[in-house]
């Protein structure tokens, strides 16, 4: 193919719609601020009192505009969007010559109204002899769904109704939540959750539904799946669990039942080999067995117990005891409970904060367990190989009243949080505060580089730094223990290169080296050298420090 003799096309490449990175850093920022402007509160008043995700849609409680109610909301692409909780029937009368009740899913009607059944629970009676009677959860409805006889489309179900009682919630309570399913197919899969006000739930792709156990208070704190059973914790010290498979029945009949442990129940966690921890408030118990007719409680520890909210899964459980960070596998090693606790080099912040914890989660993919406090600080403890590697104190700008981590379809970690001012928000994601500024620093231990006694002339210093973006860090070195101090220096980081058909397209830039050297020239002596490295930025991505490589002269003996 021959060529043309004249210029047919003319183009410029452009990143972003930007001539330059300047301009594609600017564009890249204006974009974040529109999208973070469309983002709203969870609507009500006070603080979120729950956050959870089920089926890749993330949910909110919170308080009414009033206070005089609590409100379950769904986000979506225009918001969020308040789910209709439904409405509940007592039947008596109830007939199904198959034996199988309502249909989930079914239409009902009344004769003046219909609905569509979330589900039914049956408390006595006989479908087939025509005596059934429970309690039938509905929603849409439409017309009036008042007393009479409610029949089922498709099940051939006729019964004796009474008035429909729409459900709410009482406003106040602090939420919990798990994702489990009893049934086996993969469609009824159902997100459960308790508040300590309500009676527990049930929710999935079929609707609403809050689960009567028969407890006088019927307000569970704390729940949890083991063994099939759904099990959930009351004030007072009372673990009852439902039937085996069937979340909604609580007879005893059928396989229910109640375990006292004698104190303040404060959280679950499932151990390695299948047992069930229950912790208190000031004892252990590991629960075995697989169920009502053999399970077989076990007392782990009568001095060391659990603050609410601090309960985690990390291999064995961790959780906060009065004496700091503790690890359930060494209360059981150790007949010193002091030296059980793993948190001594952060003693005086454990022990300033450990009746201010509002949460805590696990972070798969980081090895982290995160505590919140209610001053807006929480600390990450980081671990490498199930061993403790160390501990990074940090804040937000607002409180964590309540957190989660759960996993998407994917199996991607998300972890969401709830504030006090009534905002979700998702951590580890995005590249500052909401929009304000991450300050961090870092301080590197004093380092004699082996020869303690010795003065040293510091020259430079050069650090490997892993950044996806350029970045700029200050720092500032000091000598024999912060007695003297060099004046503060700035490094320039450059965004991270890559390898070709190896490292993700538009991940890394071409053509930089895969770890940036910025470097600075230091005048300062001394026996040892410290480092303080900070920075404080809106918009550059978060940075990894690998190393610090000295440049130094050995002098005299210190006399």
């Amino acid at each position: 193919m021959g060529l043309a003799a004249t210029a047919v096309a003319d183009g410029t490449e452009t990143e972003n719609g930007a001539l330059t990175d300047a301009d594609d850093a600017t564009y890249l920022q204006g974009a974040m601020e529109e999208l973070r402007s469309r983002i709203s509160a969870v609507p009500g008043s006070g603080t979120v009192r729950g956050v959870w995700s089920f089926n890749n849609k993330k949910y909110a409680f919170r308080d009414n505009a009033g206070g005089t109610a609590c409100v379950m909301w769904e986000s979506s692409s225009n918001g969020w969007v308040e789910i209709e909780l439904g409405s509940t029937v007592e039947f008596t009368a109830g007939l199904d010559a198959g034996d199988n009740g309502f249909t989930v899913g079914e239409k009902v009607v009344d004769g003046s109204g219909s609905a569509i059944v979330v589900g039914f629970v049956k408390t006595s009676g006989d479908w087939v002899a025509g005596t059934a009677a429970g309690t039938l959860y509905i929603k849409s409805i439409i017309g009036v769904f008042a007393a009479g006889t409610v029949t089922g489309l498709t099940s051939g179900v006729v019964s004796t109704g009474a008035v429909a009682v729409e459900t709410t919630l009482l406003p106040g309570g602090r939420y919990e939540f798990i994702n489990e399913n009893f049934y086996g197919h993969s469609a009824l899969k159902a997100m459960f959750g308790c508040d300590g006000i309500n009676k527990g739930f049930m929710f999935s792709a079929n609707g609403f539904q809050q689960i009567t156990t028969g407890m006088t208070i019927d307000a569970p704190i704390h729940v949890t799946e083991h063994k099939k059973h759904l099990f959930f914790a009351f004030s007072g010290g009372s673990v009852q669990h439902s039937s085996i498979g069937v979340p909604t029945e609580w007879s005893v009949i059928t396989g229910a039942g109640e375990i006292a442990t004698g104190d303040e129940i404060t959280g679950f966690a499932t151990l390695p080999g299948d047992s069930l921890g229950i912790f208190n408030r000031n004892r252990l118990y590991i629960l075995y067995g697989s169920s009502a007719a053999g399970w077989n409680l076990v007392e782990h520890s009568d001095e060391s117990g659990a603050i609410e909210w601090s309960v985690q899964r990390i291999g064995y459980p961790i959780y906060v005891d009065d004496r700091g960070l503790m690890d359930f596998k060494a209360v059981q090693e150790y007949g010193d409970f002091n030296n059980a606790s793993f948190s001594q080099k952060i003693k005086k912040t454990m022990d300033a904060g450990k009746n201010l914890i509002v949460s805590s989660i696990r972070v798969r993919a980081k090895n982290q367990y995160r505590l919140f406090f209610n001053n807006k600080s929480f600390v990450i403890c980081s671990f490498e190989d199930r061993k403790l590697s160390g501990f990074t104190v940090c804040s937000f700008p607002v409180i964590v009243e309540c957190a989660a981590s759960v996993e998407d379809s994917d199996g991607n970690e998300i972890l969401l949080f709830g504030a006090d001012n009534g905002f979700v928000y998702q951590m580890d994601k995005g590249n500052n505060f909401d929009g304000a500024a991450v300050d961090a620093f870092v301080r590197i231990a004093f380092n004699s580089l082996g020869s303690a006694e010795r003065n040293k002339k510091y020259f430079k210093a050069v650090f490997e730094v892993d950044s996806p973006t350029s970045a700029s860090i200050s720092f500032t070195p000091d000598f024999d223990y912060g007695e003297k101090e060099d004046i503060t220096k700035a490094l320039s980081v450059i965004a991270a290169g890559g390898v070709w058909d190896v490292s993700v397209w538009d991940e890394f830039v071409w053509g930089d080296q895969l770890i940036s050297n910025p470097e600075a020239y230091i005048d300062g002596s001394g026996q040892n050298i410290g480092i303080t490295l900070f920075s404080s930025h809106t918009y550059e991505a978060p940075h990894t420090l690998n190393s610090v490589i000295l440049h130094y002269s050995t002098r005299g003996v210190k006399r």
